[in-house]
C-alpha cells in the first residue's frame, strides 16, 4: 500500500504541473478599441498590437527559452522513474514468490566537462538575444514612425476633403449667379456652359480625396495593428 500511495502522488504531480503549463498558455486579454485616436493614443495602440512589433517580441521569447535551455546544460539532472506491476505468484520470477513486484530509480547527472562547449553556448545565446534586443528596438522605431507618417496622412486628406467641398460649393454658387445673370440677360449661355464645365471638372477632386481619406485611414488600421475583429469599431481621429 505504501508503494501505491507513492506512485500515486508521483500521478498527481505530473498532473499538476500540466495544469499550470496549460493555464500559462491561456491567450491574455487584449486592450479594447479606444473610442478616439489621438498621435499618442495611436503610438501606445501600435506598441501593444503592431504586428511588426509583436513579432520581433516573440521572437525574444523564443531567444530567452533557447538561452534557459542551453543553460540548463550547466546545471544536475535528476531523473525519477518508478514502476509497479501484480502478476500471479505461479508465474512470479523473484524469491520469495510475490504476486508484486515494484521499483524506484533516481539518477542525478551533471556535465563535468564538455571542452567549453555548454559555455560557448551559453555566451553564443545571450549574443542572439541582445541582438534580438537591437533588433526590436530598430522595429519599434520604424513603426512608429510608419504610425506618425499614416496618423498625419490621415489629418491631411480630410482637410482636403474640406478643401474641395469648399471648392465646390464655391463652383456651385458661380453656376448660380451665372444663371440669374443669363436670365437677367447681363451675359450670354456661354458663361452658364463654362460654369457647368468648371462645376463638373470640380467633382471628380472631392470623389478623390474622400477616397484617399478612406485608403488612409485603412492604412493607419494596419499599422495599428487592428484585428479582423476589430473591423466593426472606426474610432474617430480628432480634428
Amino acid at each position: 500500500m505504501k508503494h501505491q500511495r507513492l506512485i500515486a502522488a508521483f500521478a498527481a504531480l505530473l498532473v499538476s504541473v500540466s495544469g499550470h503549463l496549460a493555464a500559462a498558455t491561456v491567450e491574455a486579454p487584449q486592450q479594447p478599441v479606444p473610442e478616439s485616436l489621438d498621435l499618442r493614443t495611436s503610438v501606445q495602440f501600435a506598441l501593444d498590437h503592431n504586428f511588426a512589433i509583436r513579432q520581433a517580441r516573440e521572437r525574444i521569447r523564443q531567444q530567452e527559452g533557447v538561452e534557459i535551455e542551453v543553460r540548463a546544460g550547466q546545471l544536475p539532472k535528476l531523473v525519477a522513474a518508478s514502476s509497479y506491476s501484480r502478476n500471479d505468484e505461479e508465474v512470479s520470477t523473484s524469491f520469495p514468490a510475490t504476486d508484486r513486484t515494484w521499483g524506484i530509480s533516481l539518477t542525478a547527472r551533471q556535465t563535468v566537462y564538455a571542452g567549453g562547449g555548454v559555455r560557448a553556448s551559453v555566451q553564443a545565446s545571450r549574443l542572439v538575444r541582445e541582438a534580438a534586443l537591437l533588433e526590436l528596438q530598430g522595429v519599434i522605431n520604424e513603426q512608429l514612425l510608419l504610425v506618425r507618417s499614416k496618423f498625419y496622412n490621415v489629418l491631411l486628406n480630410r482637410q482636403r476633403i474640406t478643401v474641395q467641398e469648399e471648392n465646390v460649393k464655391l463652383l456651385e454658387e458661380q453656376l448660380r449667379n451665372a444663371r440669374n445673370r443669363f436670365e437677367a440677360g447681363a451675359t450670354s449661355n456661354f458663361e452658364v456652359l463654362r460654369a457647368e464645365v468648371a462645376l463638373a471638372n470640380g467633382r471628380p477632386p472631392l470623389i478623390q480625396a474622400r477616397n484617399d481619406f478612406r485608403l488612409s485611414i485603412e492604412e493607419l488600421r494596419q499599422v495599428l495593428g487592428f484585428t479582423t475583429r476589430d473591423l466593426g469599431n472606426n474610432p474617430k481621429v480628432p480634428e
